[in-house]
C-alpha cells in the first residue's frame, strides 16, 4: 500500500477493492517480511490459481506465459498457443483449470517486447518462488546460481504484479469440467513494492459491491484467512485494511473487528450505518462545492476588472471560470434534490 499494509480503496471509476497491509520499512527484515507475505498468500488456499506475472528488479523485468481462461483460448488461434493445465503438477503449481500460454510461444512474444530487458520466467508458484529466491540472493550477494543477467545488478527496489483467482470467487468462474471460465486479471491481483521509501503490499478484488461486501460472510472469512497468514509471520503487527478510510469504516461500524478477527453484523443495522455514512459524504460534497463556488467567484471578480481595465486577454479565461460555476452550482442543486428524496 501506499502507505499501510492493508487498506481499501472505493474508487466508483475503477470497480474494485483495494485493500493494503499497514506500513512496512524497508529495512532488510521488513523486506523478507513482504516476501513472506506474498509466498505464504499465494501458496495458502486464499488463492485458487496464479495467472500472468511481473516482477521488476531495478529495471529488469520478469515475465510469466499469459494465463487465461475457457473464454479466450477456445478460438483456433487460442488452442494454438494456450495449453490446459490439468494434474497433480498442475494443481500445485496454482495453474490448474487454466490456459497458459506455451513456452515457446511466451519466450517468442517476450523477446520481441520493446522492453529489452525483459526475461522469461516459468508460471504459477514455482516461477514466484524462484523471483523471491532471486531477490533474496540479490540481498544477500550470493550470485553464483542467479541467471547472468542479474548476476551484476545492485538491487535497489523491487516490485510485482500477480493476476490471480481468489478462492472466495472461484465457484462463479470454474465450469462444470474444472476449467476456469475467464480470467480478470486486471482487477483480481496481488501487488507489491519494496524501495528505499518503505515496502508496500496490496490486493485487488473485482466483485466489487460498495460497502456491503464489508458485511458479506464469505469476504469476511477471506480477509480473516489473510489476517491469520499475516499473524503467523509477525504476530500483532499486520492487518489487512481497505485503503483510505479505514478508522473512519471502523467507527461507523461498516467494517467490525474483535481482537484480530472481523466479522459480520445484523443486516439492518448495517445497512443503517453505510446509510449514515453516505449522508456524511453528501453533507461533505455540498460543504466542498459551496467552498469552490466562493473561491470562482472571488477569481471572477479579479477576471471581470481585468477585462473592464482593457485587458481582454482575461475575457476567455472569465468564461470558462463562469461555466464551471455553473457546474458546480448544478452539482449542488442535484445534491440537494437527492438528499430531499433520500437517494
Amino acid at each position: 500500500m501506499k502507505r499501510k499494509v492493508f487498506e481499501n480503496y472505493q474508487d466508483k471509476t475503477r470497480e474494485y477493492m483495494l485493500f493494503g497491509v499497514n506500513s512496512i520499512h524497508p529495512d532488510p527484515e521488513s523486506r523478507d517480511i513482504l516476501l513472506q507475505i506474498l509466498l505464504k498468500i499465494c501458496e495458502s488456499n486464499v488463492v485458487a490459481a496464479i495467472g500472468c506475472f511481473h516482477f521488476w528488479l531495478d529495471n529488469i523485468e520478469l515475465r510469466s506465459p499469459d494465463a487465461c481462461g475457457f473464454d479466450y483460448a477456445s478460438t483456433k488461434e487460442g488452442e494454438r498457443k494456450y495449453e490446459l493445465k490439468t494434474g497433480l503438477d498442475a494443481k500445485l503449481n496454482k495453474l490448474a483449470g487454466l490456459y497458459v500460454e506455451r513456452e515457446e510461444e511466451a519466450r517468442k512474444r517476450i523477446s520481441s517486447t520493446e522492453i529489452k530487458i525483459s526475461h522469461y520466467i516459468e508460471p504459477g508458484l514455482n516461477g514466484i518462488r524462484k523471483c523471491t529466491n532471486y531477490i533474496k540472493s540479490l540481498y544477500k550477494d550470493e550470485r553464483d546460481n542467479l541467471p547472468l543477467y542479474l548476476r551484476k545488478i545492485n538491487l535497489k527496489y523491487f516490485k510485482f504484479s500477480i493476476g490471480i483467482i481468489w478462492d472466495m470467487n472461484k465457484d462463479s468462474r470454474v465450469m462444470k469440467n474444472g476449467v476456469f471460465e475467464f480470467f480478470n486479471h486486471e482487477r483480481d491481483s496481488i501487488d507489491g513494492t519494496c524501495g528505499s521509501s518503505g515496502c508496500w503490499f496490496d490486493f485487488y478484488n473485482s466483485d466489487w459491491d460498495e460497502y456491503y461486501l464489508y458485511n458479506k460472510p464469505y469476504f469476511i472469512s477471506h480477509l480473516n484467512k489473510i489476517q491469520k497468514i499475516l499473524d503467523d509471520i509477525s504476530p500483532g503487527k499486520y492487518e489487512p485494511r481497505p485503503e483510505g478510510e479505514y478508522n473512519t469504516l471502523l467507527k461507523l461500524g461498516i467494517i467490525n473487528r474483535k481482537g484480530r478477527e472481523f466479522y459480520t453484523i445484523d443486516e439492518k443495522v448495517f445497512e443503517e450505518a453505510v446509510h449514515l455514512h453516505g449522508e456524511e459524504i453528501s453533507e461533505q460534497i455540498q460543504e466542498n462545492l459551496k467552498l469552490q463556488m466562493k473561491e470562482f467567484e472571488k477569481i471572477m471578480v479579479k477576471y471581470n476588472e481585468k477585462v473592464l481595465e482593457g485587458e481582454t486577454k482575461f475575457k476567455k479565461a472569465g468564461e470558462r471560470l463562469q461555466r464551471l460555476k455553473y457546474v458546480a452550482e448544478h452539482m449542488l442543486e442535484k445534491s440537494g434534490e437527492n438528499e430531499e428524496n433520500g437517494d
